[in-house]
């Protein structure tokens, strides 16, 4: 046996992860290496507009993390991509939990981001938002992540306010053969994954895989342990099969996490909000299915339908959830018009159990979600399409919503493309905006009573956002792109609250319930631009980076206010990347990624306080490849400071500072 037989036995013996820098199957040939600009405008994108489009051509602010991204970067999770696309800010706010956004509107509870893993919706309806942890995919699955940056609601439907992330994974037929990895770290103290690909039938390909994950806990401001470490196991099988005209595929995948993290109690007591130690645990599985036929007259029809199953015992609530999602979309071409068209249903059937923090009215509840949309693009002429959008959907909260866009791109040349567009989207309702009763914190009074902030029951609408946008995009002989977008985006009905007559409540011992409740009363109008740029000069040096800029103005209606439970937002205003990678040969890859991030400072109509520093974030990943079989990374990552925080107090959960910190792994294939 030779030495790397024996390390690659040992590696699938010890079931590891860290980003694999091998050769991609869908770039044959290509070691290590970034995508070249010329193979990054052709990559076909489907979230836009549920059709595949090349890149350069879509008419939409968005970005694609390909797998090449993934190799150059080195990191091992999935908001840490995010952080390289323009607009996107991703805050870690304990080991586990992590505040992302686009364009605003970011905390920890962000809820104008709609997130897709290969199109099925991972947005908690319980609150909003996503539970980041319960998608800790095996990186090297990952073909490539589409992020549509502003609205998406007339494809997508409610929720994709501000954005959608499509995470895509790899077809199973290019992840054939045994892969193993194994890493160890001082933040990532061990991660590791398995996978094994196979052939069946005449066209039939799979792959199961597993993964396991040892966080260690972020630090306190003093440089102290915050309590926030986390375990997490999950495994997974895909297949896919079927002619080029009629194909299937068949996912599905479970995991189990086991999550610590510190969180405010209040009491009613002194010390009135107590600091307490909480260990969570989190179970989920699935099955997502998709058929897609090619008819003899071109058109092409998808099917989708997946059900989905999580668990979680929250320090706030206890809930379990199943969800049942059918959607059908066909698209045809009718002379110089390429319509999309389809219809949607989706159940939710929830199940919570109360905490002395939250409770539900009632306890358990069903939600169903329909919809309809149709989307046509025009060919105006050679060089102008014109796309008209609408999607009707129906929600219990808030009843029939409608999503319309319009978007114009003209064509200059085969280097230059410009487009104007127009949307709604909208934010519907969630049960914790109107089935809730919050005790949120407690507060002196002058009755010298300790007062119970308290959110009650409320009936609040959607959310809505007019968007208005712009975008130049151009490829400089092949060596330079550059995709500029700006937008001015007016928000109505705002989620913000109103105060109601305090009472006297003597049980479980006196004190004052301070009641509140959610109300449509806050406005606000962002403008921002984005910039993305990446440059390959050829040789062995490629170049990239980022800039966004946002402004943001809030006001509210006479009697409303905000608060740490409200539509508040500590988006920074500047945010800039720029990464510079260096492939001297195909064996091996370094990079250097540095990131700037302006203050994050309470944006809101209401007082409010907290703020996290402007800073400096840096990167460095190294990659060997030693074999065909065999490579080793070495990653940094923040290496600047000794730890820094990037989140600050918004809710129950305690935000940790991140720290500067070191990992090394070792991939194989067999």
């Amino acid at each position: 046996m030779t030495i790397n037989s024996f390390l690659c036995a040992l590696i699938a013996l010890g079931c590891a992860s860290s980003p694999a820098y091998g050769q991609d199957a869908q770039h044959p040939g290509k070691e290590l290496g970034n995508m070249d600009l010329e193979q990054l405008m052709k990559v076909e994108v489907t979230t836009a507009s549920k059709k595949a489009q090349p890149l350069f051509d879509v008419p939409a602010a968005v970005s694609v993390i390909s797998a090449e991204d993934i190799k150059r970067m080195g990191v091992r999770n999935i908001p840490d991509l995010l952080r390289m696309v323009p607009g996107m800010d991703v805050s870690q706010v304990t080991a586990s939990r992590y505040a992302i956004s686009a364009r605003g509107f970011n905390f920890e509870y962000a809820n104008k981001l709609l997130v897709l893993v290969d199109g099925r919706s991972v947005y908690e309806p319980l609150f909003s938002g996503v539970f980041w942890d319960a998608h800790d995919l095996p990186l090297d699955n990952i073909n490539r992540i589409e992020v549509i940056r502003g609205p998406g609601g007339t494809i997508w439907g409610s929720n994709a306010v501000n954005g959608v992330i499509n995470i895509i994974t790899k077809k199973s037929a290019n992840t054939q053969g045994g892969y193993a990895q194994v890493g160890a770290g001082s933040q990532d103290k061990l991660i590791g994954s398995a996978r094994y690909g196979g052939k069946f039938g005449k066209d039939g390909s799979f792959r199961v895989f597993g993964q396991y994950r040892d966080e260690a806990p972020t630090l306190t401001p003093s440089g102290g342990d915050n309590l926030d470490g986390w375990t997490g196991r999950s495994v997974g099988f895909r297949a896919d099969w079927g002619p080029a005209t009629s194909q299937m595929m068949v996912e599905a995948g479970a995991y189990g996490n086991v999550l610590d993290h510190p969180a405010d109690r209040p009491s009613l007591t002194p010390p009135f909000n107590v600091q307490v130690p909480f260990t969570e645990h989190a179970t989920g599985s699935y099955v997502n299915a998709t058929w897609q036929k090619t008819w003899n007259s071109g058109s092409k029809t998808t099917v989708q339908g997946y059900f989905d199953r999580s668990n979680r015992d929250m320090h706030e609530i206890y809930e379990a959830r199943d969800t049942y999602n059918l959607d059908v979309a066909n698209q045809v071409a009718l002379g110089k018009n390429s319509i999309v068209y389809g219809a949607g249903y989706r159940t939710n059937q929830d199940r919570t159990i109360a905490t002395s923090i939250v409770s539900f009215t009632p306890a358990d509840a069903r939600q169903d979600l329909y919809n309809l949309f149709i989307q046509d693009e025009a060919s105006i002429d050679a060089k102008d399409k014109l796309t008209l959008g609408l999607k009707a959907e129906h929600n219990q909260f808030s009843g029939w919503e409608l999503q319309p866009n319009a978007r114009l791109a003209h064509k200059f040349d085969a280097n230059r493309m410009g487009w104007l567009a127009v949307s709604r989207a909208v934010r519907t309702p969630n049960r914790s905006d109107d089935d809730a009763t919050i005790n949120a914190e407690v507060v002196p009074t002058p009755q010298n009573l300790p007062g119970l902030v308290q959110f009650e029951n409320s009936d609040i609408s959607s959310e809505a956002l007019v968007a208005y946008e712009a975008g130049y995009r151009v490829n400089f002989k092949e060596k330079l792109l550059v995709d500029t977008s700006a937008f001015y985006n007016d928000y109505t009905n705002l989620r913000s609250t109103e105060q109601l007559a305090p009472f006297f409540d003597p049980s479980p011992v006196p004190h004052l319930v301070l009641p509140f409740r959610y109300i449509n009363g806050l406005k606000a109008r962002t403008a921002g631009l984005e910039v993305e740029a990446r440059y390959h000069p050829g040789g062995a040096w490629s170049f990239g980076g980022a800039y966004a800029y946002l402004s943001r103005r809030f006001r509210h209606d006479a009697g409303s206010m905000t608060d740490f439970q409200t539509d508040i937002d500590v988006t920074p205003r500047n945010m800039a990347n720029v990464y510079a990678s260096y492939q001297p040969s195909e064996k091996f890859l370094s990079n250097v990624q540095l990131y700037y991030t302006d203050a994050k400072v309470y944006s809101s109509a209401g007082a409010l306080s907290g703020s996290v520093p402007a800073g400096f974030r840096l990167d460095a990943n190294f990659v060997w490849k030693a074999s065909k079989s065999l490579d080793f990374n070495l990653n940094f990552q923040n290496l600047l400071t000794p730890r820094r925080p990037e989140a600050t107090t918004v809710g129950f959960s305690i935000p940790g500072q991140v720290e500067r910190s070191v990992f090394a792994g070792v991939t194989c294939r067999f």
